[in-house]
């Protein structure tokens, strides 16, 4: 079975001019998003409408029984 883990994909040209995101700025944003998880995600997360909004943008625990809730509080329905 032949790995394809270290093969790189161009991105095509239309989707590279119509993207909304470029490298530079996803580096900023993930940079951004490592150095404060709860600003990053708490702007990001305005980006969606919600019926109720969320107060507490991260909810973690990784000790004992490992617990990870985002947005706990606010209701929104993104399907």
């Amino acid at each position: 079975m032949k790995n394809h883990a270290d093969k790189v994909y161009p991105v095509a040209r239309s989707a590279r001019e119509n993207g909304s995101i470029d490298k530079g700025k996803y580096e900023k944003w993930y940079e951004e998003s490592v150095a404060d998880p709860e600003k990053f995600w708490g702007e990001h997360g305005k980006r969606i409408e919600w019926f109720e909004p969320y107060s507490k943008v991260k909810n973690t625990s990784f000790e004992g029984d490992v617990s990870i809730k985002w947005f706990e509080d606010g209701l929104t329905n993104v399907s």
